[in-house]
């Protein structure tokens, strides 16, 4: 199971290449520990605890099972024995990437040959069996997880964004209590939705970015959009940028009697002749909370356009 995992590392980078040069010349002599070093693995005894909690197994029982049956491994050990108990995140997949792009390439060069120098046949087949039994349970996972989903979860894995959801301003502020009630109200709806369409495993990542400024008291479209515009590079990677929500004293007071909606804007439309910027897009329009994930974040998702529509972060 020698492959290079993202458990952050504890020693020095001249550590390191001593390491390196040991495992190369006597693999041999490794204690378990170096060897997780090597790997960037968890040290054993957290490694351990990590296997454990994870399915009940220390790494040397769930070694012994995937050997003897690989096909018998569950989707969790799948995934241990595939990237490594401390199952990375995205994030900690980037850092590692960058660790790696900082260091000179003969530096990253020594660590392969490090990485193949700990490596058995037995590991080596271990992992593979792991990989096929994974894959298995991943296309099971994803067949039933519907295109923008799938399209989302890409986004995250690759970086590309951070949060999915939308900007909402504030426009009214006379009903304090109101206010409080429609953020609960779109927080316990949104989540709800997303359950409904099983889109749970990115409700984490959901996210209304609340705009609250007396300045915009009783905005416009065109006051609106044009602090929406400012806004666009300093607000999370993926909340939408295509258009927006908002938030007056008419909606604010419908949460209060159980009515709950918000005014969604296009943030990109221009008022020439009374025609919208874009075909089929009115410059604002109400919509329910569970509208906004299903259908039409899927609708936005799924349509094909080469303009982009979420935010990409500044020098994407």
């Amino acid at each position: 199971m020698s492959f290079l995992q993202t458990y952050p590392q504890t020693l020095s980078d001249a550590e390191l290449e001593n390491l390196y040069h040991k495992a190369v010349k006597d693999p041999a002599s490794l204690s378990r520990s170096e060897k997780n070093a090597i790997k960037s693995a968890p040290p054993p005894d957290v490694e351990d605890a990590l296997c454990v909690q994870h399915c009940g197994l220390t790494m040397e029982a769930l070694f012994a099972k995937g050997l003897a049956d690989p096909m018998s491994l569950t989707e969790a050990e799948a995934s241990i024995i595939c990237v490594g108990a401390n199952l990375p995140t995205s994030e900690a997949i980037k850092l590692k990437r960058q660790e790696r792009d900082r260091r000179p390439s003969w530096f990253n060069d020594l660590m392969w040959e490090a990485l193949q120098a700990i490596t058995t046949p037995e590991s080596m087949q271990v992992r593979k069996g792991a990989y096929e039994k994974y894959r298995v349970w991943r296309r099971r996972h994803m067949a039933g997880k519907r295109l923008w989903i799938r399209m989302l979860e890409q986004q995250f894995n690759t970086g590309e964004a951070d949060k999915w959801g939308f900007a909402l301003f504030r426009t009214g502020f006379e009903e304090r209590d109101g206010w409080k009630t429609l953020r609960k109200v779109i927080h316990e709806r949104a989540m709800s939705m997303i359950r409904t369409v099983g889109a749970q495993d990115i409700a984490d990542r959901f996210a209304i970015h609340y705009v609250e400024n007396d300045n915009l008291s009783g905005a416009g479209g065109k006051e609106l959009r044009q602090h929406f515009t400012t806004l666009r590079d300093k607000i999370p990677k993926g909340i939408r940028t295509d258009l927006f929500l908002s938030a007056d004293n008419a909606v604010i007071a419908q949460a209060e009697r159980g009515q709950p909606c918000v005014l969604l804007w296009d943030a990109d439309f221009h008022d020439e002749g009374g025609e919208a910027s874009r075909e089929g897009h009115d410059e604002q329009s109400t919509s329910s909370i569970e509208r906004l994930i299903s259908p039409m974040y899927a609708e936005i998702m799924e349509r094909r356009s080469p303009r982009v529509s979420y935010n990409q972060g500044i020098g994407s």
